[in-house]
């Protein structure tokens, strides 16, 4: 089992593991989005290398809302603490607000070759570390 860590930015992450905007809303991405414009960490996230491809295992929902946000356009609306970021989509962002949510850092896990019955179980323990 090989488990490893770096820090790397959102939108590192987006390009590794190929992730595409869906249209579909999902609760909470206003104040997910909100939430980083304000400059508050991001919660780690665990993803696994296949053969093919990089899997996100644990905080896919987190990571498919800020890539909705960079490519699909959704406006951010009641929104509880920045009243200004109202009405605004990645594209009308101050330049600064749009640099500081695509250099967010977040803290990967990155799981190698494990065992499908432990897989669950290191995901669950991760997740109360972080």
């Amino acid at each position: 089992m090989n488990i490893g860590y770096e820090v790397r930015s959102l939108a590192d992450v987006i390009k590794l593991c190929a992730l595409r905007p869906f249209k579909e809303f999902i609760k909470g991405q206003d104040e997910l989005i909100e939430s980083i414009c304000i400059g508050l960490p991001m919660r780690s996230i665990i993803i696994e290398k296949t053969v093919k491809k990089w899997i996100v295992l644990s905080g896919l929902q987190r990571m498919q809302i800020i890539t909705n946000f960079y490519y699909s356009g959704f406006m951010l609306k009641d929104l509880r603490i920045d009243k200004d970021l109202e009405c605004q989509c990645f594209a009308t962002l101050a330049p600064k607000i749009r640099e500081r949510i695509s250099n967010t850092p977040i803290t990967c896990y990155f799981l190698g070759k494990t065992n499908k019955d432990i897989k669950p179980i290191l995901i669950e323990m991760m997740e109360v570390w972080s």
